[in-house]
């Protein structure tokens, strides 16, 4: 019974320790998208904000640790995520992006019937992004957009009471294909099928020399989303959408001046 209670007992400080280095970090994101087509002329000049909200579930697979390193998911992630960008029309049909950000992160785990409560502190990551119009048909355009973004974190953490040294990182794409509709001068709507992919590695190392490692992957990686840009005024445009996969939900806005 000890050698059950004390292998539960490490389980727990893994897993506690995993949600502790999750929350010092802005990485888990579904970030805005935005129209999928290109939206500046050849030589334009372009900066935005995006924010994002979204509730998500992610898998630790692959796992070593004092507990034995069992695979679980993380349900309910909750993260807030600002991302601020600049942009440049290459061609009258694709436009580039670069950008920074950082967020937090807040939710609960149930695991081997451990329920955990966190926090998160802000975090940094970094990216590049590009859109295409593949076609234009009246007030239709057809396009895709990508976005590839890295984060590197590391620090100390206290799980348990006991004392880590943290490190991940991290990569995601996330890409689209759809379309835009024009509905009037201000308003117009959009939407497609998106996919996410997601490939983290974790790992954590206390004073005895104790290692953690884990392999971090999405639970679902296709889904779609919907929204509306409005032209607030000359060169000034706001977007705001839902998008919807099997294991996460997220509502996205932005803010794009052109120039």
């Amino acid at each position: 019974m000890k050698g059950i209670f004390m292998k539960r007992k490490l389980f727990a400080l893994t897993v506690m320790l995993i949600i502790a280095c999750i929350a010092s970090s802005d990485v888990f994101a579904l970030i805005t998208m935005g129209p999928p087509v290109s939206e500046l002329n050849k030589g334009q000049y372009a900066a935005g904000i995006d924010y994002s909200y979204a509730k998500s579930n992610f898998r630790l697979v692959k796992g070593t640790s004092p507990g034995g390193g069992p695979s679980f998911t993380l349900e309910d992630v909750k993260t807030n995520f600002i991302y601020g960008k600049v942009g440049y029309g290459l061609t009258e049909n694709i436009d580039i992006y670069i950008g920074a950000g950082g967020g937090s992160a807040r939710g609960d785990d149930a695991a081997n019937s451990t329920s955990i409560d966190f926090d998160g502190d802000n975090g940094f990551s970094y990216g590049i992004g590009a859109k295409v119009t593949l076609h234009e048909a009246d007030d239709i355009k057809y396009g895709a957009t990508f976005l590839l973004y890295n984060a590197e974190t590391d620090g100390r953490m206290v799980a348990g009471g006991v004392r880590w040294s943290t490190d991940m990182d991290v990569t995601e794409l996330q890409a689209s294909v759809g379309a835009i509709k024009q509905i009037n001068e201000r308003c117009s709507i959009y939407g497609g099928p998106f996919i996410h992919q997601f490939d983290g590695d974790l790992n954590a190392t206390d004073n005895t020399s104790r290692q953690i490692s884990y392999d971090i992957r999405e639970s679902d990686w296709f889904g779609g989303y919907v929204g509306s840009q409005i032209n607030i005024c000359e060169n000034v445009f706001y977007n705001l959408e839902y998008q919807h996969t099997p294991s996460d939900n997220a509502l996205a806005m932005s803010l794009l001046f052109k120039f």
